[in-house]
Parts: structure tokens; C-alpha cells; sequence
């Protein structure tokens, strides 16, 4: 597996075959500790990331340096993010499940397999034309809810529902500034994000709150 570092990466890189087997080690657990067929791949990396930091001891690194969970994590996702994907497949395969192959929300999954019209039956054919685009993009809109995710997460306290709809603004105007999903006007797109991406970012948020503040 070929990785491109930079010198902020170099303390991770000089226990790179430590992560290997701390991930791999992560997903033996999750393997025989949970049913794998409830997690969508979003779901299942969070946990991978989370069994690497609880053994943060083994890497020698300082869990009270502020950031170096989130470091770990981000590490994890970008450059083991890769084989993570192919083992989770690879036990779905095994198990064989049927729709833990992508990482979307599970009853909007379930939409999308069986066609647009089926996640919400009123929607216009201009919004059906906005999912259909949404769903060709489905892995981008997960990895920019990811990178915002770990940029803004913080131990500040945020209104009920504000840190989600501040993950999905940023991935908005991502989609629309910089994706060209731009056929369509912004609170329409931001609408369809937030029904993609808000439960997911919930749980995420409600997760590393409860371990980190």
C-alpha cells in the first residue's frame, strides 16, 4: 500500500505496522463481538478508528495532548481507509448481508436501491433529478461530511441540531461551489443533505462527546 506523508505525518508513519495490526486487530473484535450486517462501512470505520484510539497506549502516544485522537483517526480513515473498505467487504461477503455494501443511512439506503421515488413519493421531478445526481455522488458527500466532521469537532457546546446543519452548509457549498451540483438553488440541495447526512452526523457527534468531553 503506497502512502504519500508530510512531515506533521512523520510520528504516525514511524508506527505505521503498529496501526496495521491495530486495525486489523479492531475488526477481529468487531467481527466476533457484533452483528455486521446492521453497520453500513460509515459506521463500521468509526468503529475501527475507536479501537485503534482505546489503544492508544500501545503507539506511544500522549492521549492528553489535545488532537492527537482525532489525528489518529483522520490517519486511519485517509490511508488505511482503503483496506478497511476491503475487509469490510470482504465480511459482508462472508456473512452474506445484504446492504452493508455502502455507507449511507440505512432506511435511505434501502431508497436508493429500489429508486429514488421510493424515499419520498411527492418529491417533484426537479428534486427527483437533485437525488439522482446526489446518489451519483454519494462517496464524496460522506468523505466531505467526514473531512468538516473532524475539522469543527470540539467539546463546545452546540444548540440542539446546530452542528449538523453546520457540517451540512459546509458540504452545500462544497456540492455546489466546487462539485457542480449547481443546477439547482441551495436550500433545495442543502434540504436533500441534511435528510442524507444529519442522522449519521447525530451519532457521530453524540459518540465523540461521550468519550472526549
Amino acid at each position: 500500500m503506497k502512502i504519500i506523508i508530510n512531515e506533521n505525518q512523520l510520528e504516525l508513519v514511524r508506527r505505521y505496522e503498529k496501526l496495521i495490526e491495530l486495525v486489523n486487530n479492531g475488526i477481529d473484535v468487531l467481527n466476533q463481538s457484533v452483528d455486521l450486517c446492521d453497520f453500513t462501512f460509515g459506521d463500521f470505520i468509526e468503529e475501527v478508528c475507536w479501537q485503534v484510539s482505546d489503544n492508544m497506549d500501545e503507539l506511544n502516544l500522549s492521549t492528553e495532548e489535545v488532537g492527537t485522537i482525532e489525528k489518529v483517526h483522520q490517519w486511519v480513515r485517509n490511508y488505511l481507509g482503503l483496506h478497511i473498505r476491503e475487509e469490510f467487504d470482504r465480511i459482508i461477503d462472508e456473512h452474506n448481508c445484504d446492504e452493508g455494501f455502502d455507507d449511507a443511512d440505512e432506511d435511505y439506503l434501502r431508497g436508493l436501491m429500489f429508486g429514488v421515488d421510493n424515499v419520498q413519493e411527492s418529491k417533484t421531478s426537479n428534486s427527483s433529478n437533485l437525488m439522482n445526481s446526489l446518489k451519483r455522488r454519494i462517496e464524496t458527500i460522506y468523505e466531505l461530511m467526514d473531512k468538516y466532521f473532524w475539522q469543527e469537532i470540539d467539546c463546545e457546546e452546540w444548540e440542539e441540531n446546530e452542528f449538523e446543519e453546520y457540517i451540512c452548509e459546509y458540504v452545500t457549498d462544497e456540492l455546489m461551489f466546487n462539485e457542480g451540483v449547481d443546477s439547482w438553488e441551495w436550500d433545495e440541495l442543502n434540504d436533500l443533505i441534511r435528510e442524507i447526512l444529519d442522522d449519521k452526523i447525530k451519532q457521530m457527534y453524540n459518540s465523540w462527546r461521550t468519550k472526549n468531553c
